[in-house]
């Protein structure tokens, strides 16, 4: 175990935490760094994909403060306007959402990092209020990354932050039509598909579906034929899992939900 850890850390390089400091900095110096780590970051994302190796990466003296490092920034969110900056925190971010997905202590662990830390979760919910298009891959990744610690009853999260998430998750699951191009808010395919699976996997705990059974019948309005067939089948998802561990108004499921279904 001890031989792998040594491979994994050598393999994911010896960045530095003075060069994820100064990586954000003008000039052929700083573009080095950030090329030297989206390197690290890439290999990072590929080695996490093995359990064995989320266990190793974990046990790695200082590797995890360093792939959190961009996540507990005080100046991420200026940072991520340089796209080469943006790459790095979207595949740290990549491999964070790995890693606490892995079961037993090693997503614990870092369930309890990421928690604990108040630049971490300030950052995750700023990166939710950016109406910035460009920012889309971000928004994603933190809608995992919070999803996984609300979903945790025993980590921390602020229940501040968990209705945070879920306002964010309903207003891009529920905008409707598609807007233009040039729409600063506009909102793809692929994110408004992630708030919605995301949604649906917090509607299976009591407490926050209590929160989303607000929006019930504009969920439900979801299940109309003129909407995509994988938005209609998320809306129902999320209203299965509603039904199931939140008490509904017969009277509204009746008169609501079972016509539309």
């Amino acid at each position: 175990e001890e031989r792998r850890a040594n491979k994994v850390k050598a393999q994911e390089g010896d960045f530095q935490q003075d060069e994820l400091n100064n990586s954000s900095t003008n000039g052929s110096k700083g573009a080095g760094w950030n090329e030297l780590i989206l390197q690290g970051m890439t290999i990072l994302e590929k080695l996490v994909a093995d359990q064995q190796n989320c266990s190793d990466i974990c046990s790695t003296p200082g590797l995890l403060p360093k792939i959190m490092a961009p996540l507990n920034s005080e100046t991420l969110i200026q940072d991520i306007s340089i796209n080469a900056w943006a790459d790095i925190v979207n595949g740290s971010f990549k491999v964070l959402h790995r890693l606490i997905c892995v079961p037993e202590w090693t997503g614990r662990w870092v369930h309890s990092e990421i928690a604990s830390s108040e630049h971490a979760v300030s950052n995750l919910e700023e990166i939710l209020d950016e109406g910035n298009r460009n920012v889309e891959e971000l928004q994603m990744r933190a809608i995992e990354i919070l999803t996984e610690l609300a979903l945790d009853m025993q980590t921390d999260l602020s229940s501040k932050t968990k209705e945070i998430l879920l306002k964010k998750q309903l207003q891009i699951f529920l905008t409707d039509g598609e807007p233009e191009e040039h729409d600063s808010k506009f909102i793809t395919e692929r994110l408004k598909v992630t708030a919605g699976k995301t949604l649906a996997l917090l509607a299976k705990t009591a407490t926050v579906s209590a929160l989303v059974v607000r929006e019930y019948e504009n969920i439900v309005e979801v299940l109309d034929a003129k909407n995509k067939i994988i938005y209609r089948t998320i809306a129902a998802e999320i209203l299965e899992n509603l039904c199931i561990h939140h008490k509904m108004d017969k009277e509204h499921v009746k008169t609501i939900l079972l016509p539309k279904v």
